[in-house]
């Protein structure tokens, strides 16, 4: 998110273009293009980390099962 309004300050003041569909875009047109794309890039984080999440239980299930390691439960 940092780096996303950086780039729309930047894009809005006309020192770096926002680049959208191999174009460049300066001023208020490239700050909306930033700044809409940052939700965009963090669910798209989110859900990477949630399947890496997810494999990494998968995996360490797996191990805990091949070397017979039971779980504790408070039962």
């Amino acid at each position: 998110m940092p780096f996303g309004l950086l780039a729309a300050i930047l894009s809005l003041v006309h020192v770096l273009p926002v680049h959208f569909n191999e174009r460049p875009y300066y001023g208020v047109t490239g700050f909306l293009i930033a700044v809409l794309t940052i939700p965009f890039f963090g669910l798209i984080l989110g859900i990477l980390n949630w399947i890496y999440l997810n494999f990494g239980s998968f995996v360490y299930r797996c191990v805990l099962k091949m070397l017979k390691i039971e779980e504790k439960r408070n039962d």
